[in-house]
C-alpha cells in the first residue's frame, strides 16, 4: 500500500486513506497536515487513533498543548487519553466551544474535559452559567445524571433551545 504524503492528503480526503497508510506517514509529513486531518469529520476512530499515536510523539507533553494546537487537532483531540485531557488547559471558551461541537467523544473523555474546566475555574456543576453550558455543547452529556439534575433548566434552555430536549430523551430527567 502506498504511503501518502501531505500533498496526497491535501489532494484527497484524509479519510480516504487506511489507518495503516496514515500510520506509516513520516512525522514531518504528518506535522504539515495536522489541520487537514483535524478538519475531516469522516475519519474513523481507528484512523484518528493511529494519527494521534504518531502525533502524540511530536506534541509531547500533551498537557502543554497550546490553544491553537488543540484547535488545529480538530476531531483528533477526541483520541487524547483521559489523564491528558484532565491535565491540559482546555478552559478557554473558544476552545471549549470547538470541543463541544465534536461528537466522537467517549462519555469518560467528555467528563474528563468538564471536570478539568470545573477544577481550573474552581466551580461546581450547579454554578455553570448559560455561557458555560453553550460552550460545553455535546460535552455536557459526560456529566452523570445526578449532576445534570443540578443544572438550571432555565440556563439549559437559554444556552440552546433544544439541549434540554436532548436530556429528556437520553436521561428522562425533566419533562417540560
Amino acid at each position: 500500500m502506498p504511503v501518502p504524503s501531505c500533498a496526497d492528503i491535501r489532494g484527497t480526503y484524509p479519510s480516504a486513506w487506511t489507518s495503516t497508510q496514515l500510520s506509516r506517514m513520516s512525522q514531518e509529513e504528518l506535522k504539515q497536515c495536522v489541520e487537514v486531518f483535524g478538519q475531516d469529520s469522516l475519519l474513523s476512530s481507528e484512523q484518528r487513533r493511529s494519527l494521534w499515536v504518531k502525533l502524540r510523539q511530536l506534541l509531547s507533553p500533551v498537557r502543554e498543548l497550546s490553544e491553537d494546537q488543540v484547535l488545529e487537532l480538530g476531531s483528533l483531540v477526541t483520541e487524547i487519553r483521559e489523564k491528558d485531557l484532565q491535565d491540559t488547559n482546555l478552559s478557554n471558551p473558544g476552545v471549549l466551544a470547538h470541543l463541544g461541537t465534536l461528537t466522537d467523544w467517549s462519555p469518560k473523555k467528555m467528563r474528563a474535559v468538564i471536570l478539568n474546566v470545573l477544577r481550573k475555574r474552581k466551580l461546581k456543576v450547579e454554578q455553570l452559567t448559560v455561557v458555560d453550558l453553550a460552550a460545553f455543547g455535546h460535552l455536557i452529556c459526560g456529566l452523570h445524571p445526578s449532576e445534570i439534575k443540578k443544572l438550571s433548566p432555565y440556563n439549559l434552555r437559554a444556552a440552546d433551545g433544544g439541549i434540554d430536549k436532548l436530556f429528556v430523551q437520553t436521561t428522562g430527567l425533566w419533562s417540560s
